[in-house]
């Protein structure tokens, strides 16, 4: 908020500082980083979405969807045939896969017994 100028309810504008070079850079970085990710996030829902309408209606109308076909080979399409080989995937992509390990670990530590037989609580 203080390196962005915005309209104060009282009038006029909240007193702000652009960012130096530095900041607007990391503010690019992780804002690319987002966009990416909310891309991929549309497009999983996207492929989730044809999946299910290919399994729902397909046999009703004799149609299928063609899967989504990536123009950057490294994105993947989400299909229900190619499951197993996404959770290698997705467990394996450094974003998604370090993210999942720190919460299973944190989950594990939490909720299951100890070696020697005392719970956490």
């Amino acid at each position: 908020m203080p390196t962005l100028p915005t309209d104060n309810t009282n009038g006029g504008i909240f007193p702000y500082k652009p960012p130096s070079i530095e900041g607007a850079l990391a503010v690019r970085k992780y804002s690319d980083q987002l966009i990416r990710a909310v891309d991929d996030a549309t497009a999983y829902t996207e492929d989730f979405l044809t999946e299910m309408q290919n399994v729902l209606l397909a046999d009703l109308y004799g149609n299928r969807l063609e899967p989504r076909q990536p123009i950057d080979l490294t994105r993947r399409t989400v299909t229900l045939d190619q499951a197993q080989d996404l959770k290698a995937w997705f467990s394996a992509n450094p974003a998604w896969g370090v993210q999942a390990g720190k919460v299973e670990v944190k989950v594990r530590e939490r909720f299951l017994p100890k070696q020697d037989g005392a719970e956490h609580g």
